[in-house]
């Protein structure tokens, strides 16, 4: 027994050294990712000791990124070429792009509200744009009687890179116009935006224009916009006007909306010669990973002020504060509220521009790993379109190979395949265009398409089918997409890709059973000097036949990535297997093939007890049975709330207590199974759940923790 231990020894090492070898050569390809950029992560030993915005900058106050320009002129000028320093504008011929040479445009079937404050009523406005010695103005307009026309003249203007936007300044606010225009389309949008705040139902056709007294003041910039769009603005309410009012320090996203308020800064630095990085963050360097997100997500993402209802932005946030869900209530499609609901997917993936916190809080970058926004954007330096640090096709490869952060073979095993060699990047799918910005406009009535997913992950055909959201798939594969000669509907998508994927977990789990049979026929060698033998001829078959499978299973798209490779290697593997089988002496048994046919998903609703847990009548009744009595809105035990889906993903003193995907790391099912390291298992005050509950409640989480199909959605 003691040779045969040293044998096996041997052979385990021999074993390992030719699976790394393989690794590195034979067993991949042979494209070599250039991996010279260390992408910056939340940093885990800040610089500075920020422990939150409102203590580090306690006493600072907002003096302008002109103020910045003395000592870091090359940093302001990199700054004024990004849309963050162009986001808010004075107008004139180099800012303003949309059509203002005496335009008639009218919007289709507008609700108003109607003049007697009785209910609404459908109406189709219509507005005049003119441009006066580079001034602009629209003017309200009234078909049956011109008396009642309003003109208006544009203040500032927004944007300008995807869409347009124009406000006038009324009575001491800021108004966002009726009309948005669609940069790339060149034309107006059909919709507008809101045009419906600038006009009442009077019982003709367009309606009448309200008088600048008449506009609702809540829809006003300082109360819906102001705070995305400017620096150093603080709202507050004009008691005897009922008016939202303020003005910011400067125009457009400037340096302190980053790096936060520089007074002391300045100070600290008015001595050329002197070098204090003082009251100032960096953001890469002085704070953590959700520091870092909590930045951008101050902005990125709609919400809703939990003080006062009548903002959409938070006040008081500061760079290097993490409480921002203390702030404000981030819209998902969990709200009561329809206008903020549809907005996203029933996935609560963003349907919408300006949500990528919503959508990157669910991704395994957020939940598992230091990634943040400026890992892979700057607003320094060199960068590549959309602020990227670099060219998109290479900013995944830096981290997701198998010697890189992720250690994870994606690039390896994707290199090659027909998807690449069509130039399909890694963005194209994990971060696929499911949601638009731009809504139809009068040159393209259709709906752009135009927004990224940031959950990466892929939206797949059975989102599609179950809920109704775009599948990534969709992107390329329709009449106008590159892949117009391979038309799939969803449910032929959804086959293709299980079928598949069934397909590569056979194989992987045949291989593994034949190297499983080639070792155990090895170990009943008695004679050591025989075995020792085998074992030389046998151990690089061996390594070659596990690098092979490790490959593909570490890779985690089973076949996805790369159909054909896998079902090349897997089946070489098996082959090598046997090989080693015979040469210890043994004889491979036969097998059938591994092809398994999926029928393809019929595009109906899931229904409970099938499938994918089915919230509202198989989860939320266990969880309100057994758990709400103490995690209910009036108790808040541990601030946990169970009795609606928004709530359970929410709430929590530890949020998130539930993570789209990973059971195993969701607070929710360790405290069920009496796995989590704090507190005791639960439900406390009632009898624990049964096995089968709390695997149904992991398998909920496992497929993504979704809600249920609303009505009329799929």
């Amino acid at each position: 027994m003691g040779i045969e231990r040293r044998v096996w020894r041997g052979l385990t090492r021999i074993v390992l050294l030719l699976v790394a070898v393989t690794a590195l050569g034979g067993g991949l390809p042979a494209t070599v990712w250039p991996q010279s950029v260390v992408l910056p992560l939340g940093s885990l030993k800040p610089s500075k000791s920020v422990s939150s915005g409102a203590e580090f900058f306690k006493g600072a106050r907002y003096v302008g990124s002109t103020a910045c320009q003395r000592c870091h002129a090359r940093e302001y000028d990199e700054w004024q070429t990004t849309w963050h320093a162009k986001m808010t504008r004075t107008p004139s011929p180099e800012v303003v792009v949309g059509d203002f040479n005496t335009v008639v445009h009218t919007f289709p079937k507008v609700e108003a509200d109607h003049v007697d404050g009785k209910g609404v009523a459908l109406i189709d406005p219509s507005i005049r744009l003119t441009n006066r010695d580079g001034r602009y103005f629209f003017t309200l307009l009234d078909k049956d009687n011109p008396a009642n026309e309003v003109t208006y003249e544009v203040d500032v203007v927004i944007g300008g890179n995807w869409d347009q936007h124009y406000e006038a300044l009324v009575e001491g606010q800021h108004f966002p116009s009726p009309m948005r225009w669609a940069v790339a389309d060149k034309s107006w949008l059909i919709g507008g935006y809101r045009p419906g705040d600038w006009f009442k139902a009077d019982g003709t056709p367009d309606g009448i224009p309200r008088k600048p007294n008449e506009l609702k003041k809540l829809r006003a910039s300082q109360a819906k916009c102001a705070m995305c769009h400017e620096t150093g603005y603080t709202p507050a309410l004009d008691p005897a006007t009922k008016k939202w009012v303020g003005k910011p320090i400067e125009l457009g996203i400037g340096c302190e909306k980053c790096h936060g308020p520089g007074s002391l800064h300045v100070e600290a630095n008015r001595d050329p010669a002197k070098k204090d990085p003082g009251k100032i963050i960096h953001g890469t360097k002085d704070l953590n990973a959700l520091q870092q997100t909590m930045v951008c997500a101050q902005c990125h993402g709609r919400n809703t002020n939990k003080k006062e209802k009548d903002l959409a932005f938070q006040v008081g946030f500061l760079p290097g504060d993490i409480n921002l869900p203390s702030l404000v209530s981030f819209w998902t499609y969990d709200d009561s509220d329809p206008q903020h609901n549809r907005y996203f997917w029933p996935t609560n993936w963003a349907r919408r521009n300006r949500q990528q916190w919503q959508d990157f809080r669910l991704s395994k970058h957020f939940t598992k790993a230091d990634v943040t926004c400026l890992t892979c954007h700057t607003f320094h330096g060199k960068w590549e379109p959309r602020q990227l640090r670099m060219d998109k096709a290479q900013l995944c490869v830096q981290c997701h190979t198998e010697a890189g952060l992720a250690k994870m073979p994606n690039a390896e095993l994707f290199a090659g395949s027909a998807m690449a060699q069509r130039g399909v990047t890694c963005t194209d799918c994990h971060m696929a265009k499911i949601g638009w910005r731009t809504n139809p406009s009068v040159a393209n009535p259709k709906t752009h398409w135009d927004t990224t997913s940031h959950t990466f992950m892929v939206s797949k055909p059975e989102m599609a089918i179950q809920y109704g959201q775009r599948a990534a798939c969709a992107v390329c594969h329709v009449k106008d997409g590159w892949a117009a000669t391979l038309p799939f509907t969803r449910e032929q998508a959804d086959t293709i890709l299980k079928t598949r994927q069934v397909e590569i977990r056979g194989l992987i789990g045949e291989a593994q059973e034949a190297v499983r049979g080639a070792e155990a026929q090895l170990a009943k060698i008695r004679d050591a000097r025989k075995q020792r033998a085998k074992l030389n001829e046998i151990a690089p078959i061996l390594a070659s036949a596990k690098s092979s499978i490790d490959l593909i299973i570490k890779d985690g798209s089973f076949g996805a990535h790369n159909y054909s490779r896998a079902r090349e290697l897997l089946p070489r593997a098996t082959a090598q297997a046997d090989r080693a089988l015979v040469v210890a002496g043994g004889r491979p048994k036969p097998r059938p093939p591994a092809i398994v046919a999926v029928a393809p998903t019929a595009p109906v609703e899931k229904q409970p007890g099938v499938g994918t847990p089915h919230f509202k009548s198989e989860i939320l009744p266990v969880l309100e049975q057994n758990c709400a009595k103490c995690h209910n809105p009036a108790n808040r035990l541990g601030g946990f709330v169970v009795t609606d889906h928004r709530s359970i993903m929410t709430t929590g003193d530890h949020t998130p207590t539930v993570i789209h995907g990973n059971p195993d790391a969701s607070i929710l099912v360790q405290k069920l199974k009496g796995t989590h390291t704090v507190g005791v298992r639960m439900p406390i005050d009632a009898p624990l759940l049964s096995d089968e509950q709390i695997q149904m409640i992991a398998d909920w989480v496992k497929t993504g923790a979704f809600p249920d199909v609303r009505e009329g959605e799929h």
